[in-house]
């Protein structure tokens, strides 16, 4: 079976047009690409939530996700469509400059059954970081071993959560990840601020240790839009 992958895509619509681009996204675009896409198997739409961290919040208000079953990243950035796919309905216009495109592997399984992003009504929480100078192994011991566990058990809603590495092989031409490494968690709250509250509120977390996160990190906070549409279902 060929390698699942995490398919972002970050999106602004243009000044004015944000019904439209919704419209387009919703009935054409994501539709189109999970039936004409090569590899794609599934995928859900998220917008930005009003509630973010003080100065963590990402210059795009939408995200795309969309899994991705492909053995070469490298081939499906050169021929991404299925071969003789039609035409895709245009957006010119709909789509403000900036968008980006970005992939992450899955880097092990996921806690209690992450799998991709949230269904339901949860929020998508995305914490994306770099490891400090030569600390590589350091930083991967104690998230995956202390620091993703620790936010599924006991932070209040997160039940759910896995960790990805940013592919080697991403779009050129567009905006580039500036972290390696992201984790995706499935979120259940009343609203964003909850999500936060919940988060801020927890004690006892294992540190890394000095210089092993590199400074920089962000954390996203995103509600769904629609529902997960299976591949399958288009």
């Amino acid at each position: 079976m060929a390698q699942r992958h995490a398919f972002l895509a970050l999106t602004n619509p243009a000044p004015g047009r944000e019904d439209e681009f919704n419209d387009w996204y919703d009935t054409h675009h994501l539709p189109e690409v999970l039936r004409y896409g090569s590899g794609m198997r599934g995928g859900r739409r998220f917008r930005l939530s009003p509630a973010q961290r003080p100065g963590h919040a990402p210059p795009w208000r939408y995200l795309a996700w969309y899994d991705l079953e492909h053995d070469d990243l490298a081939a499906f950035h050169h021929e991404p469509w299925a071969p003789a796919s039609p035409p895709l309905k245009p957006f010119a216009g709909l789509i403000a400059d900036g968008f980006a495109g970005w992939l992450f592997t899955p880097m092990a399984e996921g806690v209690n059954g992450f799998d991709s992003c949230p269904r339901g009504d949860d929020y998508l929480f995305l914490a994306l970081t770099n490891a400090g100078a030569g600390q590589e192994a350091a930083f991967n011991a104690w998230y995956d071993q202390s620091h993703l566990p620790e936010i599924v058990a006991g932070l209040p809603g997160f039940h759910g959560g896995r960790r990805y590495e940013a592919s080697p092989h991403q779009r050129q031409n567009q905006p580039q990840p500036e972290w390696r490494y992201m984790a995706a968690y499935s979120v259940a709250a009343e609203n964003g601020g909850a999500v936060h509250a919940a988060a801020g509120g927890v004690t006892g977390l294992t540190r890394a240790g000095p210089g092993v996160l590199a400074p920089g990190h962000v954390a996203w906070l995103f509600e769904p839009v629609g529902p997960y549409v299976e591949r399958s279902g288009i």
